[in-house]
């Protein structure tokens, strides 16, 4: 379905402006789903759809082998944990049959095992999961039978299972959309809706004790307005709950459930630094009138408690991804100009662009590697180009 062309070795040099060099090109002869980059930069991994049928596979960058890791009929896609070691896959037939959730390792294509997790059953719209900060718990919760399942990391990356938390009875397949776990995994927030109730009641964020399978004294409504969501994480401290929606990263204490503050535009993409401090939101060309300026405002904020709020302009739109920002969360670079042809090297404390490239493909995607480069994943036509650049 996807084949590689001879792989092209050369990085993309960092220069005040110039072009990017691609570091490898893909040539796709299907329709492309979610895709990403391995950490160390050495794979990509993709699904690739075609005839009612998914296929989730991964190449080499560097010989262009191919490794198929899942496939099978219906439509596939796959979430990363924050420090993208692991991939959970969700595929299924159609939203009113059951999906299948998987959790493979994530490594090279060669030393990739099949999935270490599975669950089956699971229906759209009523489960949710979601990694710890550190990446360590995995949680998955099922409405359908109101089970939150628990695993954790151990040693040389095996993942053993905690007991189920059964939340009793309940009405069947609850409404759930987004699920953050605090840091060591000892308590769950879930976004739900008619988990104890109708329908009528309106979507609340609430948290639980794992251990003790508890639900904790603690809710907070959730307006319909601020749906969908583009996820909802903690911080590494454990003291603040991001959600982060079209209206805007609304920061909660996350013991309280008192509102730190909230940024009122409205976005079209959200990016967190890896150590989770700093935050990056776009306005992007999803809430922009023909007719509008061809300029997307970035805002940076602590995601913490919402101060340190710096913005700028970047010419064009910013593409279908916010960026990434560097290990430090000093740089974050995203994509504008026209087609979103050019890549933008932004200083965060100044809120100033130190460099900018022009691409010869549409820039989509953006992956900080374990090398300290971000890669850049764009298309071309029928192909997939990717470009790495070393921020200073």
């Amino acid at each position: 379905m996807l084949g590689l062309a001879v792989p092209i070795c050369a990085l993309a040099a960092v220069a005040a402006s110039g072009s990017l060099a691609p570091s490898a090109r893909l040539v796709s002869s299907g329709e492309l789903g979610s895709r990403t980059l391995s950490p160390d930069g050495k794979a990509l991994f993709a699904v690739v759809k075609g005839r009612g049928a998914w296929e989730l596979a991964a190449w080499d960058l560097k010989n262009g082998s191919k490794t198929a890791l899942a496939s099978g009929p219906g439509d596939a896609g796959f979430f990363a944990s924050p420090d993208g070691s692991l991939l959970v896959l969700v595929s299924g037939t159609c939203r009113q049959e059951p999906f299948d959730l998987d959790l493979a390792t994530w490594d090279m294509p060669r030393k990739l095992r099949s999935p270490l997790l599975k669950l089956s059953g699971l229906h759209w719209g009523s489960f949710s999961f979601g990694f710890s900060s550190d990446s360590g718990v995995l949680t998955v919760a099922d409405g359908s039978t109101t089970t939150l399942h628990l695993w954790r990391r151990e040693a040389a990356g095996k993942w053993n299972a905690l007991a189920p938390v059964h939340w009793g009875a309940g009405p069947s397949r609850p409404a759930l959309t987004f699920l953050a776990v605090a840091p060591g995994g000892e308590q769950v927030f879930l976004i739900s809706r008619g988990l104890w109730a109708g329908n009528d009641v309106p979507w609340a964020v609430e948290k639980w004790d794992v251990a003790s399978g508890t639900r904790l004294p603690f809710r907070v409504e959730v307006p319909d307005t601020t749906f969908p969501l583009f996820r909802m994480s903690t911080t590494r401290d454990g003291g603040t709950l991001c959600l982060q929606t079209i209206e805007g990263p609304t920061g909660i204490d996350a013991a309280t459930g008192k509102r730190k503050y909230a940024l009122t535009s409205r976005v079209a993409a959200v990016s967190v630094s890896r150590d989770g401090r700093v935050g990056a939101a776009i306005d992007g060309l999803l809430f922009r009138e023909p007719e509008a300026r061809a300029t997307d405002t970035i805002t940076f904020w602590n995601v913490s408690d919402g101060t340190g709020q710096r913005r700028l302009s970047v010419p064009g739109r910013a593409g279908a991804s916010a960026g990434a920002f560097s290990a430090d969360a000093r740089y974050f670079v995203c994509a504008g100009g026209p087609e979103s042809r050019r890549a933008y090297l932004i200083d965060v404390a100044a809120a100033k662009i130190r460099s900018s490239w022009a691409a010869d493909a549409t820039l989509e995607d953006f992956f900080l590697l374990s090398t300290g480069e971000i890669a850049a994943v764009g298309t071309e036509r029928d192909a997939i180009v990717i470009y790495k650049i070393t921020p200073p």
